[in-house]
């Protein structure tokens, strides 16, 4: 059931991007987004695959955020769409998903399909978090904690910022 809460806040979460103008709004929605499908990659998996994926997006933000302040002038923020609007198309999606699962709309039965859901989610944890696999992305995680250490050690020890803030003044 919270399954279905999520899956539906997510497409209405995606309903919504169009609208957003400002680069905050952008951000937040985008950030809203990045933390329920993290959430739907829990629960789907059940394991740190979901902790991963957040911190992933949000490294992303901040980097996002980084070029967008620097890019763009600062713009009055009005809020494009209403949030009720949000609040109830998330409801009704939510509905919709809910009469699809406990309503038979196929003539085929229930037993089948939850097997084979079963067993496509047992093939894709196999495959994504086998031994192999494993040792290689936690080697790669290790390699990037251990370069973004290399480069805050060379910006520190040279007293530099990571990205130099330059801007001609025309008086």
């Amino acid at each position: 059931m919270t399954f279905l809460v999520l899956v539906s806040m997510v497409i209405s979460s995606c309903c919504f991007i169009p609208w957003m103008k400002q680069p905050l709004s952008l951000g937040g929605m985008l950030l809203f987004f990045s933390f329920l499908m993290s959430l739907s990659a829990y629960f789907m998996v059940e394991s740190w695959f979901g902790y991963i994926l957040f911190l992933i997006y949000i490294g992303g933000m901040i980097i996002m955020f980084m070029y967008v302040s620097a890019l763009s002038p600062n713009l009055m923020f009005k809020q494009a769409v209403p949030f009720g609007l949000f609040i109830c198309s998330s409801f009704l999606l939510f509905l919709l998903l809910v009469y699809e699962k406990f309503v038979d709309l196929s003539f085929s039965s229930e037993e089948g399909m939850e097997e084979k859901g079963a067993k496509i989610l047992s093939d894709l944890g196999g495959a994504l978090f086998s031994e192999f696999n494993f040792l290689i992305i936690s080697g790669l995680a290790v390699f990037l904690f251990f370069v973004l250490i290399a480069v805050l050690a060379i910006c520190t020890r040279m007293q530099v910022p990571m990205r130099s803030f330059t801007y001609n003044v025309k008086s």
